[in-house]
């Protein structure tokens, strides 16, 4: 009985002590100190694990895309991007940034491509989406040409030439990238 007692009179103490360690912590947050914390916007890693991005904003400012190597720690930062994606092969991302131009001239967007490896940037302008092929070999992108027709332009990675295809409605690639079907 007595351990009970005594059991019961230390908790009481510490609860009371409890109420001095609370009432110390009087800090008052301005509210506007909530638009300085970071918003994760989207996150991912590379097929093979070797590459990780994330695309972080601050308040109501500028979104950034960073994109790290996790073994060498080399990084690339891109501002205002959307959509990034990786290659399958993981030597490539794709995404989304504006031009820089009025609205009013018609390409409010481009489309970036980088070489992982070395940096090197391919940019398209006037198209609507894109993704890579499952092999990695080309970027589907598919945009409007000068007449407001829809055009497919496939952009060969190695050789770094573009096929176009015009006047399409649909497409779809195989599960391999090999075979490419559409519809006029």
């Amino acid at each position: 009985m007595k351990k009970v007692i005594l059991t019961f009179f230390v908790c009481l103490i510490g609860v009371g002590g409890m109420e001095n360690v609370w009432a110390g912590d009087k800090t008052v947050r301005d509210f506007h100190e909530f638009e300085l914390w970071h918003k994760l916007l989207q996150y991912g890693l590379s097929p093979s694990g070797e590459w990780a991005m994330w695309r972080i904003q601050a308040g109501e400012t500028t979104d950034t895309l960073f994109v790290r190597n996790i073994v060498s720690g080399k990084e690339y930062k891109y501002k205002e991007t959307s959509a990034p994606e990786f290659s399958k092969d993981s030597r490539w991302i794709v995404f989304s940034e504006p031009t820089g131009e009025d609205v009013a001239a018609g390409i409010a967007y481009q489309v970036k491509l980088v070489c992982l490896a070395d940096g090197e940037e391919q940019i398209f302008r006037g198209i609507e989406s894109f993704t890579f092929t499952s092999d990695s070999k080309c970027l589907i992108l598919k945009g409007k040409n000068a007449g407001d027709a829809v055009e497919l332009n496939l952009y060969d990675l190695e050789k770094k030439r573009i096929k176009n295809i015009a006047n399409i409605q649909e497409y779809t690639v195989d599960p391999t990238g090999k075979y490419l079907a559409y519809t006029l």
